[in-house]
């Protein structure tokens, strides 16, 4: 099994980023092509939320 530190991921600089920016209900949004996800979630028979998800990640 791996150790991770858990303040040396990506997420954790995300997650500091978040709680210091002054207007933290202020919502991020990006805009995604979900064409090869929907294939992709058809030919490997791979839920579409969950790759979703991978994608926000």
């Amino acid at each position: 099994m791996r150790v991770v530190n858990p303040q040396e991921t990506t997420s954790a600089y995300a997650f500091d980023m978040c709680m210091t920016v002054p207007m933290r209900t202020m919502p991020f949004s990006k805009t995604l092509g979900v064409l090869r996800i929907v294939r992709v979630s058809k030919e490997k028979y791979l839920k579409f939320n969950m790759l979703m998800c991978r994608c926000v990640d």
